[in-house]
């Protein structure tokens, strides 16, 4: 517990306004930067576009682009694995990937209760990124210090951070993409503690996908048309904003009850169809060690460890041990060392048969 001008401070709370704290004194680009935020207003009526599936899905020859035949076809992988969000979003980063990661959000009230609570995925990322700056400024018009258990030292920073355009309450299939966020605490160590200021440009960063599953244990019944219509949305955004590489998860099966083997079973559904092909690399983050959250997704998308994961997806900013490009130009290497040696032989065959005729 730690006291402040508004009295005692959980350790939740406490891990959040230092978080909030160390954003709000950054330079000013790199604030702008990770404040940026877009959001999409699709409906049950008006849901995202359905994607055209690749001709594989549909049961027609695939046609690849073209490369080389020594080439290598490009690697996608798709797992479950036994982590959180935010550290699996840090493993893609170390490989030098750039993942988009899915916040489980609450549509209503803007990172749930993350200035006092922390026990949902999307309170973790709020406390561990820069997520706060891009989302928190778009709340709710009547969403603030003291509203539906907030914390009153929130208002605290209200001067420092002005409201903009608010996107909450978020519509029955929308969302918001967040495009620069960095993990702002070391999550390897113990208590998280926050990265060095100066750093913060080397501080991993990824894209944030926010996006509300529905909140089955207050509305009562499970809508699986309305999970395909959330889920799509997701997907859309990330595919739309080019992003080859996801962190996902069991979207919605905690707090808010929807059912696991369903969530999978509609992750599995799109990926391979419509979506098939947009993606290098999706993992789903399930920090579950045992339980239905995990054994649905295992089912369908098997559980790795992260030595296995690194041996299957090399670092994406090393280079290729065979590309195209590189073989040609090895090829044309060798070409000219030939040559080089040959060039002598022929001279001297061409003396010796000067001198036979003469």
């Amino acid at each position: 517990m730690s006291e402040s001008g508004h009295g005692w401070l959980s350790p939740p709370e406490v891990e959040m306004r230092e978080t909030i704290a160390w954003l709000l004194a950054l330079p000013e680009d790199e604030r702008l930067r990770m404040a940026e935020a877009a959001t999409c207003s699709f409906t049950l009526e008006s849901p995202a576009p359905q994607q055209e599936p690749p001709a594989s899905a549909a049961g027609a020859e695939r046609t690849e682009p073209s490369r080389s035949p020594l080439q290598p076809p490009p690697r996608r992988l798709v797992a479950t694995i036994c982590m959180g969000s935010v550290e699996a979003a840090l493993l893609l980063c170390q490989q030098g990937l750039r993942p988009a990661v899915l916040n489980f959000a609450h549509g209503y009230n803007c990172g749930g209760g993350f200035e006092h609570s922390g026990g949902s995925q999307e309170e973790d990322i709020f406390r561990k990124t820069s997520l706060f700056l891009s989302l928190w400024p778009r709340r709710r018009a009547d969403d603030g210090p003291g509203v539906l258990a907030r914390g009153m030292w929130i208002g605290d920073f209200d001067k420092a951070l002005p409201r903009a355009e608010s996107f909450y309450p978020h519509s029955a299939c929308g969302g918001i993409y967040s495009k620069h966020v960095r993990l702002v605490r070391q999550v390897g160590r113990p208590g998280h503690p926050l990265c060095p200021a100066g750093q913060v440009k080397e501080c991993p960063c990824f894209s944030v996908i926010t996006v509300a599953a529905q909140d089955v244990g207050r509305d009562g019944t499970f809508v699986p048309a309305l999970l395909r219509d959330k889920v799509r949305t997701l997907l859309h955004v990330a595919a739309a904003h080019g992003d080859r590489a996801l962190v996902l998860g069991a979207f919605g099966c905690g707090y808010f009850r929807n059912p696991p083997e369903d969530v999978a079973e509609a992750f599995s559904d799109l990926l391979h169809s419509e979506f098939a092909g947009c993606f290098d690399v999706v993992l789903f983050a399930v920090p579950d060690r045992v339980g239905p959250k995990l054994d649905a997704f295992n089912r369908r998308f098997p559980v790795r460890t992260p030595e296995t994961l690194l041996s299957i997806l090399p670092p994406h900013n090393a280079p290729q041990k065979s590309t195209g490009s590189q073989t040609c130009a090895g090829r044309m290497r060798n070409l000219k060392r030939r040559h080089v040696v040959s060039m002598p032989l022929v001279l001297l065959l061409l003396v010796v048969l000067v001198v036979l005729i003469v």
